[in-house]
């Protein structure tokens, strides 16, 4: 026993006791919890990817990091745009766009990475979406983690 209060020792090893830290002790945006989820496949349909977290502190930010590999082929959608959008539920949170030239194809992984502040505590659904020009998207990623204090 250390103090008594907040440390005892187990063997070598210090041991934080139960409710031996309080979370104003704890710096700001030291705890985290993520979640991933990643699609290897290609698709056309407009839905790429989604995940969906439960904030459980009221002062969290959520870190979204999205991303995929766009095809426009420039014979077909030369000149065409893609946009990648980030939605929390209904709401538009980041558009990334992406433009062929007219006589070239491109191949491209577009990336969006986004610090969210949740309105309030609950669950959210993070969406990644493709709009514009009917590109396919794979190797689709999307990946949260919240900051809990």
């Amino acid at each position: 026993n250390i103090d008594g209060i907040t440390l005892s020792r187990v063997g070598d090893s210090l041991v934080i006791n139960t409710g031996g830290v309080n979370t104003t002790q704890v710096a700001a945006n030291a705890i985290t919890s993520g979640s991933t989820s990643f699609t290897e496949a290609a698709t056309g349909t407009t839905l790429l990817q989604q995940i969906t977290i439960t904030t459980s502190t009221a002062v969290s930010s959520v870190e979204i990091f999205a991303q995929g590999y766009i095809g426009i082929v420039g014979a077909g959608g030369g000149g065409s745009f893609v946009y990648l959008n980030l939605y929390r539920d209904a709401t538009l949170l980041k558009t990334v766009t992406i433009q062929a030239q007219t006589d070239r194809s491109v191949y491209d992984t577009s990336t969006i990475i986004y610090l969210d502040a949740p309105p309030a505590v609950g669950t959210y659904t993070y969406k990644l979406t493709r709009t514009g020009y009917a590109a396919n998207v794979s190797d689709r990623y999307i990946s949260v983690r919240e900051f809990k204090r």
